[in-house]
């Protein structure tokens, strides 16, 4: 499941969908009770603008 940052630049309403998709992806799969961990991708959208050389 993704969604882009960018429509979140308050890191509060980027945890509340986060946490949302957690929920979902968990009740979908019913997997509430296996779930250990979360992982973040990064973006490599902005290399280029950030790249220094």
């Amino acid at each position: 499941m993704s969604f882009p940052t960018t429509d979140y630049p308050d890191i509060n309403k980027f945890v509340e969908k986060l946490t949302e998709c957690i929920a979902e992806f968990a009740e979908e799969k019913g997997a509430y009770e296996s779930i250990r961990s979360v992982s973040i991708s990064c973006p490599s959208s902005s290399y280029k603008k950030y790249q220094p050389y």
